[in-house]
């Protein structure tokens, strides 16, 4: 495992759009983004693909909480 595979960011952000917009910062950078309470619950309530974003637009491994 490569040492930047060992950086988990936590995307404590509140939609989407945020969301994006540190998948493409982050690219190549981290191995892994933790989505947040705020973001799934987002997610849920609007029926934004925040799962299917991050595996189609990313290759980060990913944890929620």
């Amino acid at each position: 495992m490569r040492s930047h595979e060992r950086i988990i960011f936590a995307a404590d952000v509140g939609s989407l759009a945020d969301l994006r917009e540190y998948l493409v910062k982050f690219r190549g950078e981290i191995g892994a983004i933790k989505l947040g309470m705020e973001l799934l619950t987002h997610a849920l309530l609007t029926g934004e693909p925040v799962f299917r974003t991050v595996l189609e637009e990313s290759d980060f491994k990913i944890m929620w909480d």
